[in-house]
C-alpha cells in the first residue's frame, strides 16, 4: 500500500497496533513487526483491546508515514 503513495517502509515514523488478546498474541505481533521493518524501527504503540470491527480480526495497524523523509 505504501508504494501507491510513492513511500517506502523506511519513511514510517510511527505505528499504532491494536491487538485482541494481547497477552496471547504479543510475541507474535512483536516478531512480525520487527520482521516487516527490519533495521528500521519506527516509534510504536501496542495496545490490547477486547474487540475489533470484524469478528475474525485479531490486529489493526495504523501507521504515520512522512513523505518528506528521504528513504
Amino acid at each position: 500500500m505504501l508504494r501507491q503513495f510513492g513511500a517506502e517502509r523506511s519513511q514510517t515514523v510511527e505505528t499504532t497496533v491494536l491487538v485482541r488478546n494481547l497477552r496471547e498474541n504479543f510475541d507474535t505481533t512483536a516478531r512480525l513487526h520487527a520482521e516487516y521493518f527490519g533495521e528500521h524501527r519506527p516509534a510504536s504503540t501496542v495496545m490490547g483491546i477486547s474487540d475489533l470491527a470484524l469478528p475474525d480480526q485479531l490486529v489493526e495497524i495504523g501507521a504515520l508515514v512522512r513523505l518528506d523523509v528521504k528513504p
